[in-house]
């Protein structure tokens, strides 16, 4: 009597999990089992499974592994505050630090002596300068904001512009005239 089972899906589904085949004894040439029709005897056969070692990083990412465990994007932001409707928008540069990961398919275990466990790695050194805007009409509390070098955490600047000054005219008693012209200073580019 043939045996209806066939443990093609069964082997490509743990495959597909992190497995891999080790030995079929149940057809390992895909022929069709059978058995006698005695009910004293029950036909065993093994289907020897077993885990994965794998690398895992940015190129060969794995759902099992978070992927702060090998990859993260920093970013160094410079903000802008203080010149109203004029304000720049935030200047972001990214820097993207990875490594890679030999771990195992199935649990998704890292394995933490293996030697392709490699350091964290950094696209770039350092952030570069960022040379602040000119706003019309405002001065910012720095001309320049320092990139520095590329840590795994982000950091964040802002720069503040405040308001020109004014000429304010007085007569010889110090007091205000209100009707003179009262020019905003230039900014200086």
């Amino acid at each position: 009597m043939p045996v209806d089972y066939d443990p093609k899906a069964t082997i490509e589904s743990l495959t597909s999990q992190g497995y891999a085949l080790v030995k079929n004894d149940y057809n390992p040439a895909g022929e069709v089992q059978f058995f006698g029709s005695n009910d004293d005897y029950v036909p065993v056969f093994v289907v020897t499974m077993k885990h994965t070692i794998g690398v895992v990083d940015r190129e060969h990412p794995d759902d099992k592994i978070a992927q702060e465990e090998y990859t993260k994007e920093v970013s160094f932001t410079v903000n802008y505050a203080g010149a109203e409707d004029a304000t720049p928008a935030a200047n972001v540069q990214t820097a993207h630090w990875n490594r890679s990961l030999t771990v195992d398919k199935v649990s998704g275990e890292i394995i933490e002596d293996d030697d392709q466990i490699t350091d964290w790695q950094v696209d770039q050194d350092s952030f570069a300068d960022v040379a602040t805007p000119v706003v019309n009409g405002y001065h910012a509390d720095q001309k320049v904001v320092k990139g520095g070098k590329v840590t795994k955490e982000d950091v964040t600047k802002t720069v503040n512009y405040v308001a020109n000054g004014h000429v304010v005219p007085v007569d010889h008693d110090g007091n205000q005239i209100e009707s003179a012209p009262q020019p905003v200073f230039e900014t200086d580019p």
